[in-house]
């Protein structure tokens, strides 16, 4: 699956876009609050560098849609769509590295291993030990360098990625 964040134009008041393509060539976007390209972003370094496919992105490849991360039934409140224990537990897992990031919490690797392994959601995503002082670093670093690329295109310019989910009713398709 590609994905193409498109800059928006704070002056104009245009809103940063996300868009995928899928590989069955199905398309899906939606607009973004300003918070959320980073935490997207995030999101995709955390789901590949831990190939993890029943998260965010992979449950969008999948053929979910943005919306259905948020839809809830007006008369319980509960999310319409039941999302896996996966996903919800990398929702977890971003939202602690972004409190690292702002210094909420300690960034050193081996601290947030530490931290984490007192989190209960960490056994949903790492039951074989995906989740080290050095996978943390590689998402840490990959990260930087995704944010770095983001903040510095200019509005209406394009990062692109590519999910490289693979479900076995689908052919592997390398870009």
């Amino acid at each position: 699956m590609v994905i193409e964040f498109v800059k928006g134009e704070s002056s104009s008041n245009k809103r940063d876009v996300v868009r995928i393509i899928r590989t069955d060539g199905t398309t899906a976007y939606t607009y973004l609050h300003p918070y959320f390209p980073l935490h997207d972003l995030l999101h995709y370094v955390v789901e590949t560098e831990l190939e993890l496919h029943e998260s965010f992105w992979g449950l969008l490849a999948r053929g979910w849609h943005f919306d259905d991360f948020a839809t809830k039934n007006p008369a319980t409140g509960k999310l319409l769509k039941i999302q896996p224990e996966q996903a919800l537990a990398v929702e977890e897992l971003v939202g602690f590295l972004q409190l690292a990031e702002t210094g909420s919490v300690s960034r050193d690797p081996a601290d947030l291993q530490r931290l984490m392994g007192e989190q209960s959601w960490v056994a949903k995503i790492s039951p074989m030990g995906i989740i080290t002082s050095e996978s943390i670093g590689a998402i840490q670093n990959r990260f930087a360098a995704l944010r770095k690329e983001w903040t510095a295109i200019a509005s209406g310019d394009v990062l692109k990625l590519v999910f490289p989910y693979h479900h076995p009713a689908i052919e592997t398709i390398l870009y």
